[in-house]
């Protein structure tokens, strides 16, 4: 649903944040876990070219050591 939200509107630039979830409790969560029924749907939304995740960005920033 959220994938097909910015391609309709063809954003070319929105930020999503999902916070971490609870591995203490069956029913908190806010992203996706293994065997969770949302999980092939969230891999197809991690897949698709038009989405971006942290491991595609370009190194940014880089630790300077200051002498």
């Amino acid at each position: 649903m959220l994938l097909k939200a910015l391609q309709a509107t063809k954003l070319q630039m929105a930020y999503v944040l999902v916070w971490r979830n609870d591995v203490t409790s069956p029913t908190h969560f806010y992203a996706p876990f293994p065997g969770q029924v949302s999980e092939k749907d969230f891999i197809k939304f991690y897949d698709d070219p038009y989405t971006l995740f942290e491991k595609d960005l370009p190194k940014m920033y880089r630790k300077i050591n200051k002498q």
